[in-house]
């Protein structure tokens, strides 16, 4: 039976970059934020909130949901629902990636809360947590949400810093206390040393490099794509030149004991 993992970092963390690459493995089954386990996660609230009651949904902030089961019926559906949570996931991999013999299925997802709710169906899912300098999140988020194409469609991309702060300190601050399970990938060792990086992950899942994934490493193409610096080694330390100082000392005071944890000066 194959086995969960799941890919876990901020926006502008190179997650597309190495989701990209780790799906080419022929024992992997890795889709690209299909958002199926967040479906669950929220339908599995939602059964568990009163008729006569209302209740903030956890993953998705702001959202308040109104209960329409009834109170002495959730004792019942409550459980047959979280049962069948776990055979919906394992037949969606099943179906969406037919051809393949897999050992590993996962999803890239945004949001660390949704991801820790599949202990409780597997318990041996396993995770890789992408981690990146939050200034240089900030310059790189900045960057791609000015482009026109983009702007005109999610003008609230363009955060200021103490929304990136907050965003960026909630998904690493707690994190790798919570799972034992846990593969910690830097994002400027990632660009410094993909192949050895890919090969510690892939071992954090007991598989071994592939000609498929070296060849994927070679033809990446995702940081022309989504790119927002000249080079790849421009991407690191960017904020030095780019962020303004008020910005940078803000997201210090804010993530500096979670960055230095992860290795950040700060």
């Amino acid at each position: 039976m194959a086995s969960p993992f799941f890919l876990v970092g901020s926006g502008r963390c190179g997650a597309t970059w190495l989701w990209s690459i780790i799906r080419e493995h022929p024992r992997i089954a890795m889709s690209n934020e299909a958002r199926v386990l967040d479906v669950l996660y929220f339908c599995n609230e939602l059964v568990n909130v009163p008729s006569d009651k209302s209740a903030t949904c956890v993953p998705m902030d702001g959202v308040a949901l109104q209960g329409i089961v009834r109170e002495e019926c959730m004792p019942v559906l409550s459980p047959i629902f979280l049962a069948h949570c776990k055979e919906i996931c394992e037949e969606f991999y099943r179906e969406r990636f037919r051809e393949k013999a897999f050992d590993w299925w996962g999803d890239k997802l945004p949001d660390p809360r949704v991801a820790l709710g599949a202990r409780y169906l597997w318990p041996d899912v396993r995770y890789v947590l992408l981690v990146r300098d939050p200034r240089d999140v900030l310059c790189s988020w900045r960057q791609w949400a000015r482009r026109p194409d983009v702007r005109a469609l999610h003008p609230e991309l363009d955060m200021e810093a103490p929304v990136l702060a907050r965003s960026w300190k909630s998904i690493y601050g707690g994190f790798p206390n919570e799972v034992e399970s846990l593969f910690v990938l830097r994002y400027e060792d990632a660009i410094a040393r993909p192949l050895e990086s890919v090969r510690a992950l892939l071992a954090h899942l007991e598989l071994d490099v592939t000609s498929e994934i070296e060849a994927a490493i070679a033809a990446n193409d995702s940081f022309g794509i989504h790119g927002t610096s000249p080079t790849l080694e421009s991407t690191i330390e960017r904020w030095r030149s780019e962020l303004p100082a008020a910005d940078a000392a803000l997201i210090a005071e804010v993530c500096g004991d979670t960055m230095r944890g992860y290795g950040y000066v700060v």
